[in-house]
């Protein structure tokens, strides 16, 4: 039988159903037997957002990795038909749409669009399955096709979660705020909000960033981003972050606002809705003068225009000399020096997280710290500083607290290394304290620092609004500060408010700052550096004197 002309003609075909029907189309692809020496390892996959367990055997010749296709039709929810006589499988997914394998062939049939392949189709030494290069099933033809985004991770492990729509954001106004409301679905459980204060150097206004992993603006033809950012004064514009694989949506917000004047409330009844409520009070409204944009085009994305790329090692920056930097900043609160506690994160029995070259968390935050500690004395002379560990020691999360409160602290910072299960584009964050505790400190116990459980034991009340706002602009000097000396080589993810035991019971202005990603090679790279944890400890170290000289000016 000769080969159809049309490659449209066998999806036409196999809509039409019936497997006789099916039978003669795929037997006129093909079927040359593809011989390579293949390895069985063992496959673990995690479904999102549940996270729920699936281990199966996938396949390996050298370095490249095949999935089964029966194992991929699991993991998408499909129905599976089998075309022995042609060794051909179909994969039925929802929506009417379908995913063909044919043995020997370098293409995939997404429906009646091609997916092209860089090796071709193979078959399972037990002659019972279809391999499928692994790489393809990432491609976002095949993100796009099956509403499905699987992520490939290191040691023969990857993430699969259905890709949810979210319609355009309503902006309305009232008296007191602007109200931004959000229709999410079932799977947006893991969205992140993130504020990046204003930067007078460049000439950015303070943004609110909302982060959505694994969703995509719903097409709206009698909806657009314009007509909608036109109800309010608040600018926004919608994207894609390729490196995270999430939406994301930015909000130029009017000049003045703080993190504190921004509230988020998630509603479940009758529908899951977030509300994202901006404040009015003390600030001027702006007009909508930035034009939002739409949806950003993958076209980009998939020539890898928008992945970040790394400086080399010999374009670190350096610390600035002396009489480059700013003259040390005098420490005075009433008869008394100024007191900063500097927390290095973890040590001891808990050494954090630990990345696959073996770099413990403990042993990074303990380096970041000390040099901080001298930089802090050197821009600060009057200060006196305090450790909560100077050495690698187990100490309890109330033991930091206790040191703190007793030494009379007036600035609190820790020091941290973030991990992350699946890829990510790195970068550093700094948190705020969400709410602070004036109750003494209990024996709560947390089994990392990330976690974001609310003490039980302690009794929570309600957030000290001018230590928060202390904690805040604490945060937008150091993250700015970080931003123009190391933000070339490690992304700015921008400042969080986090419920952390030592944050909220300190009840001083405080902040944690997550210098990196362990689990990020780009990060890692830097981490280690010694000249790039000086210029870390420089930055941080400015970012605090300018928090005192403002604190001073008020």
């Amino acid at each position: 039988m000769t080969r159809p002309l049309l490659p449209w003609l066998l999806a036409a075909i196999l809509s039409a159903g019936g497997s006789l029907a099916a039978e003669t189309a795929a037997a006129a692809f093909p079927r040359a037997a593809v011989v390579v020496k293949l390895e069985r390892i063992p496959f673990a996959a995690e479904l999102l957002p549940s996270r729920r367990p699936v281990n199966f055997w996938a396949y390996q010749e050298g370095t490249q990795q095949y999935i089964p296709a029966t194992a991929l039709g699991h993991l998408l929810g499909a129905k599976i038909h089998r075309y022995d006589k042609s060794a051909a499988i179909t994969l039925h997914l929802n929506r009417q749409k379908s995913l063909h394998v044919i043995l020997g062939e370098k293409r995939l049939l997404l429906g009646s669009k091609e997916l092209r392949l860089e090796r071709p189709i193979a078959r399972s030494p037990e002659i019972k399955d279809l391999l499928i290069p692994i790489e393809a099933i990432e491609s976002w033809s095949f993100r796009d096709y099956t509403q499905f985004d699987i992520e490939l991770l290191d040691d023969n492990k990857l993430t699969a979660c259905p890709i949810e729509t979210l319609d355009l954001p309503s902006l309305t106004e009232t008296k007191d705020y602007w109200d931004v409301l959000l229709r999410l679905q079932k799977n947006n459980a893991s969205y992140g909000i993130t504020f990046h204060p204003p930067n007078a150097k460049i000439k950015t206004p303070a943004k609110l960033i909302l982060r959505l992993p694994y969703t995509k603006i719903a097409p709206t033809p009698k909806q657009t981003a314009a007509n909608v950012t036109a109800l309010a004064g608040i600018p926004w514009s919608a994207g894609t972050d390729p490196n995270e694989r999430s939406l994301l949506l930015s909000f130029a917000l009017p000049k003045g606002t703080t993190f504190d004047q921004i509230e988020a409330t998630e509603e479940t009844w009758p529908s899951k809705r977030l509300h994202i409520k901006i404040a009015k009070s003390q600030i001027s409204r702006i007009p909508p003068t930035l034009e939002s944009k739409s949806p950003v085009s993958r076209t980009a994305i998939k020539h890898g225009a928008a992945k970040p790329t790394a400086a080399p090692m010999s374009a670190l920056p350096q610390t600035r000399s002396a009489a480059a930097s700013k003259k040390p900043v005098p420490a005075a609160t009433g008869n008394r020096s100024l007191v900063i506690m500097l927390d290095a994160g973890h040590g001891g029995k808990d050494s954090g997280a630990i990345n696959r070259a073996g770099i413990k968390e403990k042993d990074l935050a303990l380096q970041l710290t000390l040099k901080l500690s001298r930089a802090i004395k050197k821009k600060i002379p009057s200060a006196q500083i305090v450790l909560s560990r100077g050495h690698d020691a187990t100490v309890p999360l109330t033991s930091r607290v206790y040191i703190a409160r007793n030494k009379n602290s007036d600035i609190f910072i820790s020091i941290h290394a973030n991990a992350a299960r699946t890829k990510n584009r790195g970068g550093f964050e700094v948190y705020i304290p969400s709410v602070i505790s004036l109750d003494p400190a209990t024996a709560e116990v947390i089994r990392r620092e990330h976690s974001q459980e609310p003490s039980k034991k302690t009794k929570k009340i309600s957030p000290e609004a001018s230590l928060i706002r202390q904690s805040e602009a604490l945060a937008q000097s150091v993250s700015l500060e970080l931003d123009e000396r190391i933000g070339e080589r490690i992304n700015n993810r921008g400042i969080i408010r986090g419920d952390f035991l030592v944050l909220r019971e300190s009840a001083v202005p405080s902040v944690l700052i997550e210098a990196g990603f362990l689990t990020h090679a780009n990060d890692v790279r830097y981490l280690v550096n010694p000249k790039f944890q000086d210029a870390f400890a420089e930055a941080v170290a400015q970012g605090v004197a300018g928090y005192i000289k403002g604190a001073a000016a008020h």
